[in-house]
Parts: C-alpha cells; structure tokens; sequence
C-alpha cells in the first residue's frame, strides 16, 4: 500500500484555493524514547533508546499563524512526524529499533489552550506566553530478534508543549497497552505498553580528548594478549528536567538516576603480538548507560558533586565493540558491560570503568570467530602534558612538559628576531 500524506493533501487543497501556507520542519538530533514492552510471557522490559526525530507543522501563511479549523473556538493546526528512528538494546531479545511505519502516516495536531490572540497559535514563540495540547497518532515498526512487528492501531501520544517547536522540557506519552503484529497482520502476543517519546530532551556532553583503554583479547592462537591504548570519548547525559542534575525515580527503586550514552569512544594501540589495534563503537547497538545515585538525599536531583554538596553514583555503559587489527574487522553481537562508581559528574582522573564477564568477536562476514573482548579498563580522563596540575614549565617551547634541546633548538632558529615596533 502506497503511504498517503494527509499533510500533502492540505497542502494541496490549500494551493488550489489559492491561500498562503508554510510548512514548518522542526528536527532534533538527539531525541529519546522509552517504552515498556511486554513479552508473550508477560514479562515486561524497560527499554531506553536514542534517536532522531523530525515533524512537520503547516501555518496559514507565515509561522504562527492559523485558524480555527475544527470550530471550537481555538486556533489550530495540522502535524505530521516523518522521521522516528530510535535504537536501544532489550535485555533478553538484544538490539532492538523503532521507526516509522512505512505504509501508514503519522499525523497529528496542535491546538492553543486559549484563543488570546486571534488567527495566531498561542504559544512561544509567536506569543509571549501560553500552551498547546499536542498529539501524534503514531504507527510504528518495531525490529528486534530478527523480526519486524507493527501496531494495527495508532499509538495515541499526547503532550501539552510550552513552545513550538517542543521545548526541553516537552514529553509526548501514552501509557495503554498497544498490541503489535507480525507482517501479515496477526497478534504476536507483544504489547507496546507505556510510550514516552522526548523530542527535545535537556542534555549535557561530556568530551574527555585524552582517555585511555586497556584491552584483553582472548585469541585464536597468540593466548591472550594485553593492548594498552589511547583516545578520545564523549558521554551524553539526559537530564529529567530543565536544570543541570534533574533526576527521577523512573525504576521505582528509591533512587533517582538518569540516562547516559557514549558517543564517542575510539582508541588504538600497538601489541608485539597483534600490531596496531583500533577499537571503537559498533553500529550493531548504541552504547547506552546510566548513573543512579547511591542515597536519595536530595528529590529530584541526581545526589553527586556538583549537584550537591556530597554523594556518590553507581554508573554502566553496555558497549557494542568493533575491534580492527591486520587484516581482521570483528565485532560483537552483545555489548560488553562496564560498572564504575564516581563521585562526580563528569567523571574525574582516577575513574575507571571496569567490563564484567567477555563476548564472543565476530567477523566481517558475520560469523563466530574464537576472539573474546575479555577484559576491558576504560579511564576517560586522564591526566595529561599542560593539564591543571601539569602546566608546561618555564622554557618549554615546544610544549611537551620538559625542558630540553628541542626547546634549545626553536630558541636557535628564532634567535634574533624581533616583533618589536622599532623592529619595522
């Protein structure tokens, strides 16, 4: 069946009656998703994934403004969500990704709380003040285990935004139990149950330019062998709210935390045995994480320097690994799992995380090989050459922390020059 844009048809109708329109694309790079997801065994699994999104919202004229097209009394208009890709990693079914469905669209509305102002939607940026009920009805597929699952029904989100576009604070949700289907339509004993979807979440990232990792491969026929390696890393944080440290409970364990992603991780390092070997995240899965506060002291904030005074976070990334040496590409098919507690966000020199249990690496054709990530050591920030506590010392031209006669020797090659102005 070919996909009907209920938006394209307005905007269609509406050039045919000659009346002025623009067509408002709002995307967001870094989008999130949450779902509850119940299993034919009625387990049900939290998952938190990551994304992108796009929407599309058609004003009568320039942005802002609209009508009344449902005659209610309040001035609407007409959305539509052309992109949601969003991965993350279920714990029992693996990898798993959302996106929209390719036969069915996803249109929605947004409608003013109060007509204050004729002709123009109430909300920021095109009025001071005011807010819109907002809804999508949303219809997805759903890939994990090798299998693609659909809704028969529109998943019904629902928002209340502060601005247009959703601002940081702005979260669609529907908590109803949606049931999926497989590719010829019938019940797979899957539920989408609670559905928040964060176009415009408040997040903080972290870029640590000298980080260090250390490497046990398990291989074939070398034992195993250590490589010592350095990079580069970026850690994404989601905050719960719209101040730095906003968290909630959202296991319901007492303890607030929240969501974290790396988003960058690359290192390399030579091994006698190995030669040169490159690692870095795999496109198999994102590498999502969380910090979770070891006392709630403090409601609604993430109990850790410099959030507060005092506190400490239990914090993971599940790591998806791609691992490149000569003349072998491998990768893993389950992300490696790697725990440290920090006293502070971000992490400071001294925190390493450490990987639990190893995974199997497979190669670039897909098949099992007999290398294993065994043991991996991650340290995002290091100390390093100019840093705070290392600043280069007096005569260090060359900027490498000594004194030497490589400084003696730039000195030598300038010697004599001179910028002053009676120089000209």
């Amino acid at each position: 069946m070919k996909k009907v844009s209920v938006l394209a048809v307005i905007v269609c109708v509406m050039a045919v009656m000659n009346v002025a329109m623009a067509i408002e694309i709002d995307t967001f790079e870094n989008s999130q998703c949450y779902i509850e997801l119940q299993r034919p065994d009625s387990g049900t699994e939290q998952i938190w994934m990551t994304g992108s999104s796009t929407m599309e919202v058609l004003f009568t004229g320039a942005a802002g403004l609209t009508g009344d097209n449902d005659g209610d009394g309040l001035d609407d208009v007409n959305s539509q969500m052309t992109v949601f890709n969003f991965a993350g990693v279920s714990p029992t079914l693996g990898p798993l990704t959302i996106q929209l469905s390719g036969t069915l669209q996803t249109n929605g509305k947004m409608e003013e709380q109060a007509n204050n102002t004729s002709g123009t939607l109430d909300v920021p940026p095109f009025t001071a003040t005011g807010m819109c009920d907002s809804f999508f009805d949303i219809f997805l597929e759903i890939t994990m285990s090798g299998q693609t699952l659909h809704n028969g029904e529109a998943k019904h989100l629902t928002s209340v935004i502060t601005h247009e576009p959703p601002g940081a604070g702005d979260v669609y949700q529907n908590l109803l139990a949606t049931p999926l289907l497989d590719a010829g339509g019938n019940p797979t004993g899957f539920l989408l149950k609670t559905t928040r979807y964060k176009p415009n979440p408040p997040t903080e990232v972290d870029i640590f330019n000298h980080s260090r990792c250390q490497l046990q491969l398990t291989t074939p026929s070398q034992g195993v062998q250590t490589v010592q390696m350095t990079g580069n890393s970026a850690m994404r944080v989601f905050f719960e709210g719209l101040v730095p440290g906003s968290a909630q409970d959202d296991s319901g364990n007492g303890l607030e935390e929240v969501q974290t992603e790396l988003t960058q991780w690359t290192f390399s390092g030579n091994n006698p045995a190995l030669g040169l070997v490159q690692m870095h995240l795999s496109s198999s899965g994102p590498a999502l994480g969380e910090m979770e506060e070891q006392v709630n002291n403090t409601a609604g904030v993430l109990d850790v320097p410099p959030f507060t005074a005092t506190g400490m976070c239990d914090s993971f990334f599940d790591i998806f690994l791609e691992i490149t040496m000569p003349g072998e590409v491998l990768h893993s098919h389950a992300p490696i799992h790697l725990t440290e507690t920090i006293a502070h966000k971000p992490p400071v020199v001294g925190n390493i995380w450490n990987s639990q249990g190893s995974v199997q690496l497979y190669d670039a054709g897909d098949n099992p090989t007999r290398y294993y990530a065994s043991t991996i050591e991650y340290e995002p920030n290091t100390p390093y050459c100019g840093d705070s506590l290392h600043s280069y010392p007096p005569g260090d031209l060359s900027e490498d922390c000594r004194v030497n006669f490589v400084d003696f020797a730039i000195m030598a090659l300038h010697w004599l020059e001179c910028t002053a102005p009676e120089c000209d």
